[in-house]
């Protein structure tokens, strides 16, 4: 039985002309052009071609080609009051060496427009023709039947040879896919596949859906338990990362149907191929086939296997030596998530300077996706103001309990010095009106223990996931406090203490007590 229905050109195989229709319509969301700026597009940087080859159960080898022509590639011309059209001459033929083969002609008309300055689809097309053997070169020719100067062309070598079997078919990138009520052109296996022509996935396309078939395991036992995967790799690398690989078990039949998708939301921008392999019982790869395409994503990503596949060429983080990257992790860690203080550890250590920079790229993609690099220049001036005012003769600023709180939470608006109030160690109180997180009135107390350095520790915060300690008075007031209080747990507040106005300040926090002070 047939699983989809045997294409018009190999019923009739003398038909040579055929008059093109518009088969999709698929939405770019591109810039709109001036009502009269025709030609800021073309062919040249508007068209996509792909191609991909089968099997027929019945007639044999055959190619697909699939044509995405951008709307505003194309010149409009009025076909009637108001009403634009554009048109595309299409010329595919199959070329073996000199001879050509087999070819099809037809034009490809676009939508009726009103507004050729609100041009927001695309011309999708496939077309099928019978592959007689391997080794014939595949011809594309497009023109713009409005401006003839505006034509692209595509070529490939068809190599893949069907006559040896157990064989993959090539991979076909799928727009989207339902069940077929009716079967029609884009019909397999009981449902309808609408090509996906171009191999870039920009940020707003979270799918990749392949189809591809394999032929040949009719021959096969039952007991041979042949598994399929499908993965996402860097381009020309053969690492499996875990989270963009899947398996399934083979049937033997003589058609095996593949279809898989990706959740592409976590997939870093990069240059990828999507790898088709069968692998037997000892983990030995069988066959393969590969697809490449491109994504860009301007979402960072969580997981350090997906960093890794992240593509830093050409940009900002490439520009760092192994010296300031090593440097650069180690200024972040007081900002750093807990689920990354693992990551810093290790990219801190294994010397790997591309996975460093992957790394340091990922962070501030994910705090700024529109410029990640002017978020990261801002923190680097933060990082340098701690250690101008914070650094001691054994620690840099940015490692200082207060480095850490102003990288964290920026500047306060008020600060409280004390450094010499009688009977107190020296103590500083901050007051934030409010942190990133939307938390308002927030304090933080540090003191100075030793009484010869700048080194303040925190000792007290009113704010969620920070250090509290309701004793903190205690140990401000510490050398004036009565001994007894001290070793009474249940005391929060020193008596009799000369002098002693830290509570008070902070139960005044954010008053006019507060000096606007700044480090």
């Amino acid at each position: 039985m047939n699983r989809f229905l045997l294409p018009p050109f190999l019923r009739k195989r003398s038909m040579r002309f055929v008059v093109g229709q518009l088969l999709a319509i698929a939405a770019l969301g591109t810039v709109a052009l001036p009502r009269t700026a025709q030609a800021q597009w073309n062919l040249k940087n508007g068209l996509s071609v792909r191609h991909a080859t089968f099997v027929h159960p019945e007639s044999g080898p055959y190619v697909e080609t699939y044509l995405n022509i951008h709307g505003k590639s194309l010149r409009y011309v009025e076909v009637s009051p108001r009403r634009f059209q554009a048109t595309a001459a299409v010329t595919v033929l199959l070329r073996d060496g000199e001879t050509v083969s087999d070819f099809q002609k037809y034009q490809l008309e676009s939508a009726l427009v009103s507004d050729t300055a609100d041009i927001d689809f695309a011309l999708v097309d496939q077309r099928r023709m019978a592959l007689p053997r391997s080794g014939m070169t595949l011809e594309v020719w497009v023109e713009d039947v409005a401006q003839p100067g505006n034509s692209e062309q595509y070529s490939s070598l068809i190599a893949n040879d069907y006559s040896v079997q157990p064989i993959f078919s090539d991979l076909e990138f799928v727009d989207r896919y339902e069940k077929a009520r009716v079967a029609g052109p884009f019909t397999r296996n009981g449902m309808d596949l609408l090509p996906y022509a171009i191999n870039y996935f920009p940020p707003e396309r979270d799918k990749l859906i392949v189809y591809a078939e394999y032929y040949g395991l009719e021959a096969q036992s039952e007991d041979d338990n042949l598994l399929l995967t499908f993965s996402i790799r860097e381009r020309g690398s053969d690492q499996i990362n875990p989270n963009f690989w899947q398996y399934q078990k083979v049937k033997t039949e003589a058609i095996v149907p593949i279809l898989r998708e990706f959740d592409l939301k976590d997939l870093p921008t990069g240059n990828y191929e999507a790898v088709l392999e069968t692998r037997n019982r000892s983990n030995e790869v069988l066959q393969s086939r590969r697809a490449f395409f491109q994504r860009v994503n301007n979402r960072a990503v969580d997981k350090l296997e997906n960093i890794a596949m992240m593509d830093v060429g050409n940009t900002w983080a490439q520009r760092y030596s192994a010296e300031q990257l090593t440097a650069f992790l180690d200024f972040i860690d007081p900002i750093a998530e807990p689920q990354d203080q693992n990551m810093l550890v290790s990219l801190k250590t294994n010397g790997d300077t591309v996975l460093q920079q992957r790394y340091l790229y990922n962070f501030w993609l994910r705090r700024d996706t529109v410029d990640p690099y002017k978020a990261w220049l801002t923190y680097l001036e933060r990082v340098k103001k701690t250690n101008d005012v914070f650094s001691t003769t054994s620690t840099l600023g940015y490692r200082t309990d207060r480095g850490r709180v102003m990288l964290e939470y920026g500047e306060p608006n008020d600060i409280v010095s004390r450094v010499n109030e009688p009977g107190a160690l020296p103590y500083e109180i901050w007051q934030y009106y409010a942190l990133p997180d939307g938390q308002s009135n927030i304090r933080f107390i540090f003191y100075e223990p030793t009484l010869v350095t700048n080194n303040y520790r925190l000792i007290h915060s009113n704010a969620i996931g920070e250090l509290q300690d309701q004793r903190w008075k205690m140990r401000v007031y510490a050398k004036s406090t009565n001994p007894s209080l001290l070793n009474n747990f249940d005391a929060q507040d020193p008596q009799n203490s000369f002098g002693g106005n830290a509570g008070q300040l902070e139960d005044d926090a954010g008053d006019s007590i507060f000096n606007q002070g700044k480090p």
